[in-house]
């Protein structure tokens, strides 16, 4: 086990969460000056405030190859992505749980470029 890629996969769930969070208080007042402030938005801002585990990305560390990070929504929780243990490599997650090793990413580049959706582990377009 690496204990710098512990602390990375640690800072890449905070930049996911936070990424999710303020995204998602930046669209509900968005549709609070559109709208007004109707019942949904006002349960939904309360919500947002009131459980900070909503949104939240966290790691699992229980694996002995692969760390595993999971969103928690209202629905439950769903894999993101799969990081070697390692080396720190960055996988999209396949519909089974394991890692798809045709698509691969640094830790470090996703730090600095990842977004709530997992937009960053899709494959960069074809010119």
């Amino acid at each position: 086990m690496n204990s710098n890629v512990l602390n990375k996969s640690g800072l890449l769930c905070l930049k996911l969460t936070s990424h999710y969070r303020n995204q998602t208080k930046f669209i509900l007042s968005r549709k609070e000056q559109a709208e007004g402030e109707t019942l949904e938005v006002k349960l939904r801002k309360k919500q947002l405030n009131k459980n900070l585990d909503l949104g939240s990305f966290l790691l699992d560390t229980s694996g002995t190859k692969y760390y595993r990070i999971y969103h928690y929504n209202e629905d439950g929780h769903i894999l993101h992505a799969v990081i070697d243990s390692d080396t720190g490599t960055v996988y999209k997650p396949n519909s089974n749980g394991y890692p798809n090793k045709n698509l691969s990413w640094d830790i470090d580049q996703c730090i600095r470029v990842a977004d709530w959706k997992g937009y960053y582990l899709n494959a960069d377009p074809v010119v």
